[in-house]
């Protein structure tokens, strides 16, 4: 859930002691080096043969393996 304050304030108590959150924008932008553009961990779609427009900032696959890696490794900690 992208907002933890409105989760907590909206859930019912008994259900939100058991959710845990993942700021996995932050690890997305740890692992950018200091050069790199985060628009290639978006989704991009073609318009037409030469052309692409971005059309949703959430994680693409390439994001979606960085934010599970990193899950996976916080789970064996």
């Amino acid at each position: 859930h992208h907002d933890r304050k409105h989760f907590n304030e909206t859930m019912n108590s008994g259900l939100v002691k058991n959710v845990t959150f993942i700021d996995a924008d932050s690890v997305l932008r740890a692992g950018i080096k200091p050069n790199e553009n985060y628009s290639k961990y978006v989704q991009w779609g073609k318009v037409n043969k030469t052309d692409s427009i971005l059309y949703d900032n959430h994680p693409n696959p390439m994001a979606h393996k960085i934010i599970a890696k990193s899950l996976v490794e916080g789970i064996k900690q």
